[in-house]
């Protein structure tokens, strides 16, 4: 298949063109550049991703790391209802190819005027970001636009091990976009430091269900110690008790992560909402004994086919074979997602070894 092919199979969306675009890509054939560079600006100038990714495949196959700075260009524009996940792996790959040869180019985006490119730049310099590279993304987190604050924290994660990366990130709960600040909440998992924790439970009186909703997977996931284990629980319990489910969906998960207490999941099994009843699902299941069996026996019969789904896959997670009876009820399920995820839970506890 030629490109022009290629192009008129994405244009008509008729069939799947990726199979010619790989052929084309390991072609070698330079000739393609000229018009495969024509056809991603025509793609952008049109807000079509799909065309974009295709063609940029072609050109990072044909030119290697030698494509990027066209690539990154072509990543900063912006593309309604975009899915930047293909097109983030191919740019993260380039840079791996030549990450010294990329940096110069990262950091002129990083530095440049245009908010779009400064923020291309900023996501790009998380692949090779060097400590040198703070007082830059100290003063992107200065920034009027959120997104570009935002992308400086993800970028900062980087530098997970950099006590003043870490600070930058703690101040960011502060932002006065909720945004940044729910970034700043997940960012912190990436730090791994339990200190985290003081920082973070203020926030759980945060105005922003977006942020609060954060809370609770990040503070279950810190390292803690003895001494910080209680200001954590108590913030956890506080949000499981939040007016918006899905806070409390995300408390649940946290004090999954944290291990317990599973007498608070248990009182939650009845929570009006089945968003957090499938998180509640989820956490009792991952952690299946003997004194969860009532529970988890309900939410086997709950009315959402949505909880009784995340139940099944947390029971093969657990793999506990006490758990036998409630899997074989939900392998009976009405519904045919709930049945396949309790196929794969069988299949798994039949393979665990009892306990001796």
């Amino acid at each position: 298949m030629t490109l022009a092919e290629v192009m008129r199979q994405v244009a008509s969306l008729n069939g799947d063109p990726w199979q010619a675009v790989q052929q084309l890509a390991a072609s070698g054939d330079r000739s393609l550049i000229p018009p495969a560079q024509a056809a991603l600006e025509r793609y952008l100038d049109e807000g079509e991703w799909y065309g974009r990714d295709m063609m940029a495949y072609v050109l990072a196959g044909i030119r290697g790391a030698a494509a990027f700075p066209l690539l990154l260009r072509a990543f900063a524009r912006p593309v309604p209802h975009d899915d930047r996940d293909s097109l983030c792996a191919l740019l993260g790959d380039l840079i791996h190819l030549d990450p010294d040869g990329c940096r110069p180019t990262i950091l002129s985006f990083a530095t440049d005027e245009h908010p779009d490119l400064r923020n291309a730049g900023l996501w790009a310099l998380g692949y090779v970001v060097r400590p040198g590279d703070l007082d830059l993304l100290r003063q992107a987190l200065t920034d009027p636009d959120p997104r570009l604050r935002q992308t400086a924290l993800g970028t900062l994660t980087s530098l997970k091990n950099e006590p003043s990366a870490y600070d930058l990130v703690t101040a960011a709960l502060h932002d006065p976009d909720e945004q940044v600040r729910r970034s700043a909440v997940l960012d912190l998992r990436w730090f791994a430091n339990a200190a985290a924790v003081h920082s973070l439970t203020p926030l759980t009186g945060d105005q922003s269900a977006n942020v609060r909703s954060a809370l609770g997977e990040t503070i279950g996931n810190l390292p803690l110690d003895t001494h910080d284990r209680p200001a954590a629980l108590d913030a956890l319990l506080l949000l499981l008790a939040d007016l918006e489910p899905q806070v409390r969906a995300g408390a649940a998960r946290g004090i999954s992560a944290l291990g317990g207490p599973f007498d608070a999941l248990q009182a939650g099994a009845r929570d009006p909402d089945p968003h957090v009843r499938a998180a509640i699902a989820a956490a009792l299941g991952r952690h299946a004994n003997p004194a969860l069996t009532e529970t988890l026996s309900s939410l086997a019969g709950d009315a959402s086919a949505a909880v009784r789904a995340d139940l099944a896959t947390a029971l093969g997670v657990c793999g506990w074979p006490g758990i036998r009876p409630i899997i074989d009820t939900l392998t009976a399920d009405p519904d045919r997602t709930v049945r396949a995820r309790a196929e794969v839970a069988l299949t798994r506890i039949t393979a665990t070894k009892p306990h001796k």
